[in-house]
C-alpha cells in the first residue's frame, strides 16, 4: 500500500482500536511500540510512523507479528529460479519493459511493489555481462522481502533480450567474493540457463571477483553475406514477391519499387546529413500502416532486401526509421535487429518522453566508429549554437547538432537570446533552427510523407546566460589566473558582482583592498568595470562534470564557460573540431 494511501485514510486511536478487537489499550500499545519501530526504518518521523502502524494496526491488530514471521521465512534465493513462470506476472510486479538499447547498453525497467529497477546488459561483442540494481544504483537488493519477484523480472529481462539480439554467445555474470548469497544465485542461475538453452556454463574466480560465464558454440565460417541469406534469403523471393528495384534518384531520395501479391510498395531513403538517412515505406496509396497485413512477413522480406540493395551502393553512416503504430514497431524492432546482426552494424532504439513514436538507428561502424562514440552517453554543454552566429559557421553547426542530437547523456545549452538583447534570436528561434537542422532543412509539418526524429527536449538544460560578463577582463588581457582567483573570492562571499567584494565599491577601503588582492595585475577599471557570474548555478556546472564541451567563440563565449569550469576544478573535455571562433 502507498504511504500517501495510509496517511489520507482516517486512523483510529488506541482506545478506538482497543473497543475494536475487545482488549485492553495495553494491548493496543504493545502492538503498537512493535509497529512504530518498524515504521520507523522508512521515515524519520515517528508521528509518521504511528499514524502509519496504527492504520496497519486498524485492518490487523496482529499485522506486525504476521510481518515478522514472514521476514524470519523469506524464500531462499537458490529457490527462486524453481518458481519463475515467465508467462505469469507475479503480483505488483510492473514490466519489465526496454527503456534503453543503444551500442552501448540495453536497459529494462521494472517495479516491484512500487520500488523502482533496471537491469542493464552491456554488451562487448558477442559477449553480454548483466548487472541490476533499485533507483539508488544499490545491487545489495537480494535480501529484501520482494526478492522472488525481482529476480523473475531480471530473468523476464533477459528472455527479452536473447530473443532480441540472436548473436550472443556468452552471458556473464560477476559478483563480489565477499557476497555469498549472490554467489549462490548467480551458480544456480548459470546452471539453470546452460541446461535450458544447452549452452556451456563454467566459472572463474580471481583476487576480487567471481565470474559466471554461460557459452554457446559460435557458427563457424559465416561470412556477411552467408548469415545475410541465414537471416532473410535474400537471394529467394518468397512466393508472390516482386523483389525491388531502384526506381529513381530525386534530389536528396532514393526510391525503390516492389510488390507482393500485385499489391505495389515504395521504399525511399532521405538523406537528411551527410551519410545520415531516413528510411520510410508505404503501399500506393500512401498508406504506411501496412504490416498488420497478411503478407507482412513478405513486405519484411523485400524491405530488407531494399536496404541491402541500398547500403551497397551508398556511403551509409545511419540509417534511421521510425513507428507510431504498435504493429509498425514491432516490425521495425526486428527490422533493425535481424538488419544489424546481419551487417555487423550497431543498433539503437530511442523513445522520447510524450511521444508515442519509437524510433530506430542502425550505425554503420565503418563510417562511425570514432573516439567520440565511445562516450555517446557523455553529457554535452554546447554554447551559443543558435541563427546570429551561424553566418560563416553553417557547416560546423550542422556537424554541432547532429553530434548533440545523437548523443544520449544530459545537455547544458548556453544561449545569447531575450536576456539582454544582444542578438534577435529567442529561445523559439533558437529550438526551431536546431529543430530545422535535425530535420534536414526540407520539414514540413503538414507534409504527411515526411516522418523525422524530433529533437528531444527533456534532455536539454537552456540558460540564456546573456553576454560578455567576463569579457572585459578577458579582452583587456588579464591573466586567466587572476579570474579564476577573482571569482573563487565572489562565491566565498557570495556575491555575484565584483563589485560588491571588500564592503562594496563606496567603501573607504574598496579600492586599497581590491589593489592589494589583485596584485601586479591590477589596472584602475577593475573597479568599475566588474565580473559578474549570476549567469549560472555552480550547482549546475558541477552535475555537468566530464561533460563535452562544443560550440563558440573560442575566445569568447564558450572561453567564459570554461574559465568559470576551471575555477572549482570542474572537468570536461573540449573537441576542438566542433568549436569556432
Amino acid at each position: 500500500m502507498k504511504l500517501s494511501n495510509l496517511l489520507n485514510k482516517p486512523t483510529s486511536s488506541v482506545s478506538e482500536l482497543a473497543e475494536k478487537y475487545k482488549v485492553s489499550p495495553a494491548v493496543v500499545d504493545k502492538q503498537l511500540a512493535q509497529g512504530i519501530k518498524v515504521e520507523m526504518e522508512h521515515t524519520r518521523l515517528q508521528s509518521v510512523a504511528r499514524e502509519i502502524a496504527l492504520d496497519h494496526l486498524g485492518e490487523d491488530l496482529h499485522y506486525y507479528e504476521k510481518l515478522s514471521k514472514i521476514e524470519r521465512n523469506k524464500v531462499q534465493e537458490h529457490q527462486l529460479f524453481e518458481l519463475f513462470d515467465l508467462s505469469q506476472v507475479p503480483n505488483d510486479v510492473i514490466g519489465p519493459e526496454m527503456w534503453l538499447d543503444n551500442p552501448y547498453g540495453t536497459i529494462y525497467v521494472f517495479e516491484v511493489d512500487n520500488k523502482k529497477y533496471e537491469v542493464l546488459f552491456r554488451r562487448d561483442g558477442d559477449e553480454v555481462e548483466i548487472t541490476f540494481s533499485d533507483e539508488k544504483g544499490d545491487i545489495g537488493i537480494t535480501d529484501s522481502g520482494n526478492a522472488t519477484k525481482v529476480f523473475w523480472a531480471v530473468a523476464k529481462s533477459l528472455a527479452e533480450y536473447l530473443k532480441n539480439h540472436p548473436s550472443v554467445h556468452t552471458i556473464t555474470f560477476v559478483s563480489y567474493k565477499d557476497k555469498p548469497s549472490r554467489i549462490k544465485l548467480y551458480s544456480v542461475l548459470s546452471q539453470r540457463l546452460a541446461k535450458q538453452m544447452a549452452w556451456h556454463p563454467s566459472s572463474k574466480i580471481d583476487a576480487e571477483f567471481v565470474n559466471y560465464y554461460v557459452t554457446k558454440t559460435p557458427s563457424r565460417g559465416l561470412t556477411k553475406n552467408s548469415r545475410l541469406v541465414e537471416l532473410f534469403d535474400l537471394s529467394n523471393a518468397p512466393a508472390g514477391v516482386n523483389p525491388p528495384l531502384k526506381a529513381s534518384q530525386e534530389g536528396k531520395d532514393t526510391r525503390y519499387v516492389f510488390s507482393v501479391n500485385n499489391k505495389k510498395y515504395l521504399v525511399v531513403f532521405t538523406q537528411t546529413m551527410d551519410r545520415d538517412y531516413q528510411l520510410k515505406f508505404k503501399d500506393a496509396q500512401g498508406r504506411s500502416t501496412i504490416t498488420g497485413a497478411g503478407d507482412a512477413p513478405k513486405v519484411f522480406w523485400a524491405v530488407a532486401a531494399a536496404m541491402d540493395m541500398f547500403v551497397k551502393d551508398h556511403a551509409v553512416a545511419i540509417l534511421r526509421f521510425g513507428a507510431n503504430e504498435p504493429s509498425r514497431t514491432k516490425l521495425y524492432d526486428r527490422l533493425s535487429a535481424k538488419m544489424a546482426e546481419t551487417l555487423g552494424w550497431r543498433r539503437e532504439m530511442v523513445k522520447h518522453p510524450d511521444d508515442p513514436a519509437a524510433y530506430f538507428r542502425l550505425y554503420n561502424p565503418h563510417y562511425t566508429k570514432q573516439s567520440l562514440e565511445e562516450g555517446r552517453n557523455t553529457s554535452v554543454i554546447v554554447v551559443d549554437v543558435q541563427p546570429a552566429y551561424s553566418p560563416g559557421n553553417v557547416t560546423l553547426f550542422e556537424k554541432i547538432i547532429k553530434f548533440v542530437v545523437n548523443q544520449t547523456g544530459p545537455i547544458l545549452m548556453f544561449v545569447n537570446a531575450e536576456k539582454d538583447g544582444q542578438t534577435y534570436d529567442t529561445l523559439a528561434d533558437i529550438k526551431e533552427y536546431w529543430e530545422g537542422i535535425a530535420r534536414g532543412y526540407e520539414w514540413h509539418p503538414d507534409d504527411p510523407d515526411w516522418d523525422p526524429e524530433p529533437i528531444n527536449w527533456s534532455r536539454f538544460q537552456i540558460v540564456d546566460k546573456g553576454y560578455g560578463y567576463l569579457r572585459s577582463w578577458m579582452d583587456l588581457g588579464v591573466d586567466p589566473a587572476v579570474i579564476i582567483k577573482t571569482i573563487r573570492l565572489m562565491y566565498q562571499n557570495r556575491v555575484n558582482d565584483s563589485r560588491q567584494l571588500f564592503g562594496g565599491e563606496d567603501s573607504d577601503d574598496y579600492a586599497v583592498n581590491f589593489q592589494t588582492f589583485i596584485g601586479p595585475e591590477f589596472k584602475k577599471w577593475m573597479l568599475d568595470d566588474p565580473i559578474i557570474v549570476n549567469w549560472t548555478s555552480m550547482a549546475q556546472l558541477k552535475r555537468f562534470s566530464g561533460s563535452y564541451i562544443v560550440g563558440g567563440g573560442r575566445k569568447e563565449c564558450l572561453r567564459e564557460v570554461e574559465l568559470l569550469m576551471n575555477a572549482f576544478n570542474i572537468k570536461y573535455k573540449r573537441i576542438d573540431s566542433m568549436v569556432y571562433g
